[in-house]
């Protein structure tokens, strides 16, 4: 008797559950606020750009930060040669014959996307920087490393496209 009451009232707990989760649902579509990326508004007040300002020496710990950088431009001349790593990716791009680099192997196209994404942050920070009322020395430092960041691009790859702002941030 036992048994079966408790089978009973088992199956109406999960026909309870069940319609319980199949008719409540929430109708309001989510807004989602992004708090990780820029988007072109942010550069229109003066927070956004000295955050755009300050988010542009972040990225040198991409370069001198860790090996990767070093390793796509050193790897396999007679400054470097292969030797051990915690991922191996130095014997890939070592040339003396060790390793055997591949296009999905290699890191050298990494300051490719790093550096054009923080040159579209400088050109976003000196086009709306004398709007906001930013003072011309920090405007400077974002003319500042959109040059080196353009720099590093013709030292590691040769020509490359000039952007200097013409476009959409």
């Amino acid at each position: 008797m036992k048994t079966k009451n408790f089978k009973y009232i088992l199956a109406a707990g999960l026909v309870c559950c069940g319609l319980t989760t199949t008719f409540s649902s929430c109708g309001d579509v989510l807004d989602e606020q992004p708090r990780s990326q820029f988007d072109p508004t942010y550069f229109n007040t003066k927070a956004g750009i000295e955050g755009g300002l300050t988010s542009l020496y972040a990225h040198l710990r991409y370069f001198y930060g860790n090996g990767y950088y070093l390793n796509s431009l050193e790897t396999g001349t007679d400054e470097y040669t292969y030797a051990q790593s915690a991922d191996g990716n130095f014997k890939d791009a070592d040339l003396s014959g060790v390793g055997s680099l591949t296009p999905t192997s290699s890191v050298a196209g990494g300051a490719w996307g790093t550096l054009f994404a923080n040159i579209n942050t400088c050109s976003g920070v000196i086009e709306n920087g004398e709007t906001a009322g930013i003072d011309p020395a920090l405007l400077a430092e974002a003319y500042f490393f959109r040059g080196f960041d353009y720099f590093i691009l013709v030292q590691t790859y040769g020509g490359v496209p000039l952007d200097l702002g013409a476009g959409e941030l």
